[in-house]
């Protein structure tokens, strides 16, 4: 079995010593890749800005999100893969403009500001206000079977504080972006015990305790929906 894993989290420039960056260790996609290399299948990790890197197996690295959008499209184009665990913490926007604030007035209750945009990759004055104007990046994940048709697709869902029906809707969304298998994490669960779900159909999930559970059930549904 031939498995693609994305994991870390992407950073978007702001300028050229600043970030916007999405926080991901990226040890739950090093551990699904490990274990997989484990058992015996072929494994490419696709690591942003992550703590953990998976050792034994072929890394490719991405640092933000166009870097990440190009890169897996790219594996994905170029070669027959079997499954993609999509776990990267993909950025949900970029860096569209940065502008300095050079003057604001207010009458009236209104308040009007003039702003002067920063051209070039240096380093924004810290002196004053700065306005940053984000873009809103594409789903990537509903992308992945038009490059790859055919690979068994696991997406995640991250929720804070999430319950019930708002659960069930944010889970159904990522299957209805082309996912086969999603993995549902929620913060405040998570500092409960709960570490994960895995939801193999909207209404249909079981418990994991540790990420290394979920790691070894992962590659084990992937195993038996692929090789069977």
């Amino acid at each position: 079995m031939r498995i693609l894993v994305t994991g870390g989290g992407c950073r978007e420039p702001v300028d050229g010593v600043r970030s916007l960056v999405n926080t991901s260790t990226g040890r739950t996609a090093a551990l699904v890749a490990e274990e997989a290399a484990r058992r015996g299948h072929e494994v490419t990790a696709l690591v942003g800005v992550a703590e953990v890197v998976p050792e034994g197996v072929e890394v490719v690295r991405f640092s933000c999100f166009a870097e990440l959008a190009g890169r897996l499209e790219g594996l994905l184009r170029g070669g027959a893969w079997d499954a993609v665990v999509h776990a990267a913490a993909v950025s949900d926007f970029s860096v569209a403009g940065v502008w300095e604030e050079e003057a604001r007035e207010e009458e009236e209750g209104r308040l009007r500001v003039v702003l002067r945009r920063v051209e070039g990759g240096g380093k924004v004055d810290s002196a004053g206000p700065v306005w940053i104007g984000l873009a809103r990046n594409e789903k990537l994940l509903a992308g992945i079977k038009g490059w790859a048709p055919g690979v068994v697709l696991v997406g995640f869902k991250l929720t804070v504080g999430a319950r019930g029906e708002a659960v069930e809707e944010a889970v159904r969304r990522i299957f209805e972006e082309g996912a086969d298998l999603v993995v549902h994490n929620d913060m405040e669960e998570m500092g409960r015990g709960v570490r994960a779900r895995i939801f193999t159909s909207p209404g249909e999930a079981e418990e994991v305790p540790t990420t290394e559970a979920l790691a070894s059930r992962l590659v084990g549904l992937l195993e038996a929906r692929v090789l069977s």
